[in-house]
């Protein structure tokens, strides 16, 4: 079942998604292995409104983060999903790579949330739900730009994504090197 294949490659979906594209047949028992989460679970940071998401997730210990950290892989794999990147190219380093400094500020070096291994050359993707400031944005593109060929910039509401946009083009005055998609965690 495809559902069960994405869910290897990208340890969480939401189950709309998996009902939607992957074939996911709710009223079947899970398969072994297979963890079903829920989480109250607002769109991007600092935003009031919440909703109620259920996720399918890969392991007890996906199974076991928070909203947040579930919404982020959410978002990388409906991104892998819209852009038909298949398992082999993909490698998913979300919650990986995240190191926070001597006071507790995200590290702007950190790798991105996932590489897309393309034709051209490595893709960097980043799932942006506003908690970082855009400056450090900035900081993240012009340290992708050395490393990769291209970026994407994910973000969960149009006004996150045209504020991407603008940085971006500040930052990165090479349009084709990069690109905003905008995802829902869920």
């Amino acid at each position: 079942e495809r559902w069960r294949r994405d869910l290897e490659t990208d340890r969480a979906m939401g189950l709309d998604r998996a009902l939607e594209h992957g074939g996911f047949d709710p009223m079947r028992p899970l398969p072994e292995g297979v963890w079903r989460a829920s989480r109250e679970v607002s769109l991007a940071h600092r935003v009031r409104c919440t909703r109620m998401v259920t996720y399918l997730c890969r392991d007890a210990a996906t199974a076991m983060l928070g909203d947040w950290a579930l919404r982020h892989l959410a978002g990388l794999a409906e991104a892998r999903r819209r852009l038909r990147v298949d398992a082999p190219h993909w490698t998913l380093t979300a919650l990986d790579g995240a190191r926070r400094d001597g006071r507790g500020r995200w590290d702007a070096d950190c790798i991105p949330d996932a590489i897309w291994r393309a034709s051209w050359g490595d893709v960097a993707l980043e799932y942006d739900a506003g908690s970082h400031r855009l400056s450090m944005v900035a900081q993240k593109a012009r340290r992708y730009r050395r490393d990769c060929a291209g970026q994407v910039w994910l973000a969960a509401t149009a006004e996150r994504q045209s504020g991407l946009a603008r940085v971006l083009e500040q930052t990165l005055p090479e349009r084709w090197t990069w690109r905003t998609l905008r995802v829902e965690g869920w």
